[in-house]
């Protein structure tokens, strides 16, 4: 059966702290956060279309002791797979684009980038208590290129213990916000 979920989700957060008896240790933040998704499933011929959408938009005031900016930071994600199964293969292909801005303050730091990407996923029952499964994504970032993250794990199923192995790798583009920037603010960074 066809089926469609949809999310949505408002946070307002307002934030005080540091040193209230001196202007030079204060630290505050305003944030609004707004987000939505959508999942969509449907049989198609002997498999299954599954769409997805995800929008993330967070806004901050800050203020570091007498300095203040403001920043925005908004993510879209769109991915769309067809999954079907034979023997005792269950595959999964399908592909996505990501997307994610920065705007602030400081024009060194803001970026825009539009990363799509394309992945396969091969689940095979090798036993009645073995699983394995086999995935490979690409992405194709435009400022830190090709980025390749293959995966294999198998898992067992021991009574009463499941039992997975895996081996994989990844990657994750970097961005200035670590979790020090966020004592100290990105407009210190260097």
């Amino acid at each position: 059966a066809t089926s469609l979920d949809a999310t949505v989700g408002v946070t307002r957060e307002d934030r005080r702290g540091g040193l209230f008896d001196s202007a030079d240790g204060r630290q505050a933040v305003d944030t609004l956060r707004v987000d939505a998704g959508l999942a969509a499933r449907r049989p198609v011929s002997t498999g299954v279309f599954v769409g997805k959408a995800a929008f993330v938009r967070l806004d901050h005031d800050h203020r570091y002791n007498t300095e203040t900016f403001s920043d925005a930071h908004d993510a879209l994600m769109l991915e769309g797979s067809y999954l079907w199964s034979r023997g005792r293969h269950t595959l999964v292909a399908g592909g996505g684009l990501d997307w994610q801005r920065y705007d602030g303050s400081r024009d060194d730091l803001n970026y825009s980038w539009v990363t799509p990407a394309v992945f396969v996923q091969d689940d095979v029952d090798v036993g009645d208590r073995m699983r394995m499964s086999l995935s490979a994504r690409v992405d194709r970032h435009p400022e830190f290129g090709w980025l390749w993250s293959p995966r294999a794990s198998v898992r067992w199923a021991l009574d009463p213990w499941d039992v997975r192995v895996s081996a994989g790798r990844g990657a994750f583009v970097p961005t200035p916000f670590i979790d020090e920037v966020e004592e100290i603010g990105v407009h210190q960074v260097t």
